[in-house]
């Protein structure tokens, strides 16, 4: 069965993003569940169909998109991102969060679907801005913000609380006048196309 939404992707490439449906909800929590360990302390994805549930009603209101991140022709859920806070008019700006599953880093997946939401960010959805809020000790992250052209713009005490505790966090910030691939040509975009 083709699943309702289309993936986004580079011509040639391997990784993909595309809207998160009711039916990626096995594959969500399987993932969520078995990544636990990794991602505790720096986010905290629902675990459980209710709070799956919760996460899906809220890509109903304009001003949120949760997107899977999928590798392989077979389309792999290995990850997710979200654009929340989405803000028009003068500001045209979102907030960026994201995750990468148990056994998939290392490999690239992130750095190209990142590239793939800023393309659908500043090209599609004519956003201006994004925001990405990272704990100062999450090398990672700041590794794969800095490779997309991110700039490090505020410190912020206690900005977010996770997992019950109120975090500090770094403000990384891209824009249209920045962003690496503003240039490029049309046929090397990224497109949306139909799979399974």
């Amino acid at each position: 069965m083709a699943h309702p939404y289309p993936r986004f992707q580079f011509p040639g490439g391997t990784v993909g993003i595309r809207k998160l449906d009711l039916v990626d909800g096995v594959a969500y929590l399987a993932l969520a569940q078995a990544s636990g360990d990794l991602l505790q302390g720096w986010i905290h994805p629902p675990m459980d169909q209710e709070g799956f549930e919760a996460l899906l009603e809220k890509t109903g209101d304009r001003s949120f998109e949760a997107l899977t991140v999928l590798e392989g022709p077979e389309n792999r859920m290995v990850g997710m991102i979200h654009l929340s806070q989405i803000f028009y008019g003068a500001f045209e700006n979102a907030y960026l969060s994201y995750w990468l599953g148990m056994g998939f880093h290392g490999r690239g997946i992130m750095t190209e679907a990142m590239r793939l939401v800023l393309h659908l960010a500043m090209d599609r959805m004519a956003l201006h801005r994004l925001e990405a809020n990272i704990q100062p000790g999450n090398d990672r992250s700041i590794a794969l913000v800095r490779r997309l052209g991110f700039v490090l713009e505020g410190y912020s005490e206690k900005y977010l609380k996770v997992q019950g505790q109120w975090r500090d966090h770094a403000r990384w910030a891209i824009h249209r006048e920045i962003w690496p691939e503003r240039h490029f040509p049309e046929e090397s975009k990224p497109h949306w196309i139909h799979g399974k």
